[in-house]
């Protein structure tokens, strides 16, 4: 690989995501996150960030980031977008160099950026209140590299910053064991202060969900509801990555009452699964589809947290071990890489637009009002909210009275 290639998808994601430095904050977290958060960019902030059970997240190092944005920026939301534009664009090129570390192809440059500048990339970018994600993937790229280079200390540091970023990078040393399946050397003892780093992550974690009461409980979300959401997801996210149409900020499928919504995805789920079984030879496949199923677990249902089925900004991470296939797959095929080429000339637009979409409150419930026949009551009510805010109080008012 070139010594220029790697600034290719960095190039790419500034231009595609370049909405979003005229975007606002949107009425979803962003306010109590960010603009109305007392301690958020003040001394106090490095006592709060390591023991506040904020919003029911544990993520010292994002509040930092976003402390040091609100201390620089003060309330104007381009600083904050700027940052996160500049994160994922280091994440793109990092991405480049581990795929080129992994594989020493030569189209290392190009399965960085299809992934980068894909349209899922936009919710985890375009939406502040996620630099959590955006922090979290840096470091664990880096980690990755400092693995795969031999750099212990190094690369169980950069664990440590991520996990300090983001509470589901706990799954990471058992990516890594994926990763030394592929390589046919298991090394489970030097993983074990990895997963100590998980394990008290993990229960600070688990402590800021149950002390801010955003854990669903099994009452409220049974078994076959959770089993039912881990079976569509995988599916859902197969079928965006390859056709990413109809993106919504906000997705709620209800299995019982949205048949015809559920069962296609869920079925394709289980045509990868069996996929997979017929592959499973492939030592390298199989050990980039584990680390994808790994990183995607903590938001397949079976630890709910929230309202939502699938996510656009919950396969950020998990997406990243599949531009790895994807880079071998381009290595030996020339049409597989002139399809790739032309795709990318494909999502620099859609993605462009849809980060359009993020700019402000009103645009991006519409888009999840809109995007289905009978939208969630959580998106009437942002989106009335957001109407409200603005002046155009008919308007909210009617969906205020839809939404009683």
């Amino acid at each position: 690989m070139k010594r220029w290639a790697p600034a290719l998808p960095a190039a790419l994601v500034l231009l595609a995501f370049a909405p979003a430095l005229r975007a606002g904050f949107v009425n979803w977290d962003d306010y109590g996150n960010i603009v109305n958060n007392p301690w958020l960019g003040t001394s106090r902030a490095w006592l709060e960030a390591f023991t506040s059970t904020h919003y029911g997240h544990f993520q010292p190092l994002a509040w930092l980031s976003l402390s040091l944005d609100k201390l620089v920026w003060g309330a104007n939301p381009f600083g904050f977008h700027l940052t996160n534009l500049l994160l994922h664009a280091a994440a793109a090129v990092l991405l480049a160099l581990l795929i080129k570390d992994v594989t020493g192809g030569t189209s290392a440059a190009l399965a960085a950026a299809l992934w980068a500048v894909h349209p899922l990339r936009v919710e985890a970018v375009a939406w502040v209140t996620e630099r959590r994600e955006l922090l979290a993937v840096v470091f664990l790229l880096l980690s990755t590299r400092f693995y795969v280079a031999g750099r212990k200390d190094a690369a169980l540091l950069a664990f440590t910053a991520a996990a300090l970023s983001k509470v589901t990078t706990a799954v990471f040393p058992l990516v890594l064991l994926c990763c030394d399946y592929w390589r046919g050397r298991p090394r489970v003892k030097e993983k074990l202060p990895y997963f100590i780093i998980s394990a008290v992550i993990l229960a600070l974690g688990v402590r800021a969900q149950h002390l801010s009461g955003t854990t669903v409980p099994f009452t409220a979300f049974g078994v076959a509801d959770r089993l039912s959401q881990a079976l569509f997801g995988p599916g859902w996210y197969l079928a965006k990555t390859l056709f990413p149409a109809g993106l919504s900020p906000f997705v709620y499928v209800e299995r019982a009452a949205e048949g015809a919504r559920y069962y296609p995805y869920a079925l394709l789920s289980l045509a990868a699964l069996t996929a997979l079984w017929f592959a499973r030879r492939r030592r390298g496949l199989i050990a980039l589809a584990g680390a994808s199923f790994l990183f995607l677990l903590p938001s397949l249902g079976f630890f709910k947290s929230g309202p939502q089925t699938v996510a656009d900004r919950f396969f950020h991470m998990a997406s990243v071990p599949l531009s790895i296939a994807a880079a071998s797959a381009l290595a030996r095929s020339a049409r597989a890489r002139l399809a790739a080429a032309l795709a990318l000339l494909a999502f620099v637009p859609l993605t462009f637009a849809q980060t359009s979409v993020w700019k402000d409150s009103v645009s991006l419930w519409t888009r999840a009002f809109t995007s289905v026949d009978n939208p969630s009551p959580l998106v009437v009510q942002n989106l009335a909210a957001a109407l409200r805010e603005t002046g155009r109080e008919p308007e909210a008012a009617a969906l205020f009275a839809r939404l009683v």
